[in-house]
């Protein structure tokens, strides 16, 4: 095992980190927004249920 081999082996699981930790964050971002989407519509449903109500 030479020193650069070490270094080879050493970067590429660093890679493998980020790749994994930046899929983490794209799939964290992703359910935030399905989130978001989810709350404006219901807020939505609610105004026009509630102004159907008080016409």
């Amino acid at each position: 095992m030479t020193s650069a081999h070490i270094l080879e082996e050493a970067m590429s699981s660093k890679d493998d980190v980020i790749t994994f930790s930046s899929y983490q964050e794209v799939q964290d971002l992703e359910s935030a927004m399905m989130t978001s989407a989810v709350m404006s519509s219901q807020s939505a449903d609610e105004e026009s249920s509630w102004s159907a109500k008080h016409r």
